[in-house]
Formats: C-alpha cells, structure tokens, sequence
C-alpha cells in the first residue's frame, strides 16, 4: 500500500499540471487521526510565555504546536515573528493535533 502520483493537464497544456497525490484508504484513516486543531492562549501575569520569544518558549518543540499568530493589546493579529515577546494580554493562536494542543494549554492553566 502507498501513495500514487499522477500528473493532471489543465487546458490541454503539458505545463499546466499538477501533482496529485492519490492514497489508500488506511493513509486517508492516519490522516483524519492527525486533524489539526486552532486554539488561543491568553497571557497573563503568570504564564509560562510571558516575557519569553517564539523560539524560547519551546511551543514547537516541547508541544508539537505551531504559532499562527499573535494578537497584541490593540487587537491586530500579527505573523507571528521569531524573536517577538509575549507580554501580557497577548493571544497566542497556536495549531496543532488535538492531543498537543491540549497538552499546551493545560501547562499553560497550571501555570496561571
């Protein structure tokens, strides 16, 4: 079992293709186990995050979550920029599966 690629013309054009990748059904179960959450975490006075960068705050690495983006006190979602710190009142959008995600925002309780 695997994944077959096949290429596909648009507009009877060779160079107008693309990729398209077919699975079996067992990749396509793996896949929907691994959906993808989006949750906010608010910094507070007493967060894990305060104070510390994307890159210090270890989200990647210790929680397998990713940072989408980050609302500053004015309420502008901004990208969220490595070396930005979070201060206080800051909402972190953090994705990640379902299980990570949790993880996360769980220390981030226990830590308020």
């Amino acid at each position: 079992s695997g994944s077959k690629i096949s290429a596909v013309s648009f507009n009877g054009h060779p160079a107008d293709h693309a990729w398209i990748a077919f699975t079996d059904a067992a990749e396509e179960n793996e896949i929907e186990k691994r959906e993808m959450h989006i949750k906010q975490i608010v910094v507070g006075e007493h967060s894990a995050f305060l104070g510390k960068t994307i890159q210090t705050s270890n989200i990647r690495e210790a929680y397998h979550c990713l940072v989408v983006g980050v609302e500053k006190g004015n309420g502008r979602l901004l990208t969220p920029e490595p070396q930005m710190a979070f201060e206080i009142g800051d909402v972190i959008w953090v994705v990640g599966e379902q299980n990570d995600v949790y993880k996360l925002m769980e220390n981030q309780i226990i830590n308020q």
